[in-house]
């Protein structure tokens, strides 16, 4: 899911909500900059099994692999990542906003490894502007507008 809107409408609060309602849920709250090692060090921190937290910090493997793993791994709780204030990772192009080159390639490495697992692991996307990207396809976008004085 992709919460898009202005500043100060609520959208880091939604996601918050979201997240007290899915208890099921392992919560991995990534704010600003998406990037490989602090996408890592966070999952690291929820992963359970020594093993495979060590694996998934091992810098020789890919990490569109070591991410599939963990997201498979039947010892692993099911995860919600919330990527919160992802303006960040955006740069303005002509009108519109598209990815940073690091920030895509990891998105699309997370993205991919989610898709592998098809485990139920979900994430949640806060951002002030929306944004193209191919492997985002799947994900529902809600915008969110101001309230009027009438709501």
């Amino acid at each position: 899911m992709r919460l898009t809107g202005l500043g100060g409408l609520g959208k880091s609060s939604l996601a918050a909500r979201l997240c007290d309602r899915l208890t099921d849920y392992a919560r991995v709250v990534l704010f600003g900059e998406l990037d490989e090692a602090g996408l890592v060090r966070l999952l690291a921190d929820a992963v359970q099994d020594a093993e495979l937290r060590q694996r998934l910090q091992d810098p020789d493997e890919a990490l569109r692999y070591r991410l599939r793993e963990v997201f498979q791994a039947e010892t692993e709780p099911t995860f919600l990542l919330v990527l919160d204030d992802f303006e960040a990772n955006l740069e303005s192009v002509g009108d519109g906003f598209r990815l940073k080159e690091g920030a895509a390639q990891v998105l699309g490495e997370l993205v991919w490894a989610l898709e592998q697992a098809e485990l139920g692991h979900r994430v949640i996307i806060t951002c002030r502007y929306g944004f193209e990207f191919t492997g985002l396809a799947k994900f529902y976008q809600q915008p969110l507008a101001a309230l009027a004085q009438a709501d």
